[in-house]
């Protein structure tokens, strides 16, 4: 006779087996923020562009903005993860989301804001969104073991999508 129970409660403990590694917690919990902050930045500049325009037909055409390039780029951004260090390619993406939030910012400040400016910046961020993207997952096989792998990855991209859908309700 077997205590089920008890085989359960372990079973659910292997749900988050690849959070023991210190590294990769970090990085889950990084992804975590990342996502949520990506979410409150699509819902603000979606809020910014029906603000300046007052179109919905505007606000498609910002996401379609941000998806082409995301799109496009994503297998160019999963050869450059291959090709150059992970790491310092997540760090140089995450810098240049910050410029372009912060320019983005300073002309909103100053009312020299255009829509132009918005469509420009929503690309870059889709480009650099897909080289992030590709390094996000790329990196997750250098943090954990190669036996707990997918559960890294499903984890991964559970935190990704929960932020995306928190990060917007919380904005």
């Amino acid at each position: 006779m077997t205590n089920q129970p008890s085989s359960s409660f372990f079973r659910r403990l292997r749900t988050f087996e690849a959070l023991r590694y210190r590294n990769y917690l970090w990085f889950w919990l990084n992804g975590a923020m990342q996502a949520m902050a990506q979410g409150m930045q699509f819902l603000i500049l979606g809020w910014l562009i029906l603000d300046i325009t007052d179109s919905s037909y505007q606000l498609g055409l910002v996401i379609f903005a941000f998806g082409l390039p995301n799109l496009i780029f994503a297998m160019l951004g999963g050869i450059i993860a291959d090709r150059t260090s992970r790491l310092n390619l997540l760090i140089s993406t995450r810098l240049c989301v910050v410029l372009l939030i912060l320019a983005l910012a300073i002309l909103k400040a100053t009312s020299l804001l255009d829509v132009w400016h918005i469509y420009a910046i929503v690309v870059l961020l889709g480009t650099i969104q897909a080289l992030n993207g590709a390094a996000r997952m790329a990196i997750v096989a250098d943090l954990v073991h190669r036996d707990h792998l997918m559960n890294a990855v499903a984890l991964h991209s559970m935190v990704n999508q929960t932020g995306q859908i928190i990060g917007p309700a919380v904005a």
